[in-house]
């Protein structure tokens, strides 16, 4: 929610991280952007996209296809069914120290990553293949 500050500016700043606020309240730019990509991600993600530019429609929409398009060419989605794509993926999760943990209280999802956990000689030798590693760190997201 982009207000002018108000009084009660915790307020204003509680609303602008509650998605489900957010989702009523942009309602109508997440379905022109659902129809202008004939697209069928869920309004969190098309909210994310609105959200990463400033509500411009048009942005949103560049940037919604520059993914798909980079997610086709990776075969992302064919991948998250590969078994064994799958399973080094999962085992990617305990170098990269991260896992979803569901939606918190304003329906934003967390995904936590102990960076500071780290054995970085392991996460080096993962990412010696630079578009593997990519392409098994987007399957998670």
């Amino acid at each position: 929610l982009f207000r002018s500050p108000t009084a009660n500016s915790a307020m204003a700043q509680d609303e602008a991280l509650d998605r489900f606020a957010l989702l009523d309240c942009h309602k109508s730019e997440i379905d022109a952007l659902r129809a202008a990509q004939a697209d069928t991600s869920d309004d969190q993600e098309l909210l994310a996209y609105l959200r990463a530019t400033r509500f411009d429609l048009e942005a949103a929409r560049a940037r919604l296809a520059a993914t798909r398009a980079w997610r086709a060419s990776e075969q992302i989605e064919e991948k998250l069914r590969d078994k064994v794509w799958r399973a080094e993926e999962l085992a990617l999760r305990s170098v990269l120290l991260y896992d979803y943990l569901g939606p918190d209280r304003h329906g934003r999802p967390i995904l936590i990553e102990r960076v500071g956990a780290w054995d970085v000689s392991a996460l080096l030798q993962k990412a010696e293949d630079l578009g593997r590693f990519k392409t098994l760190h987007a399957m998670a997201a």
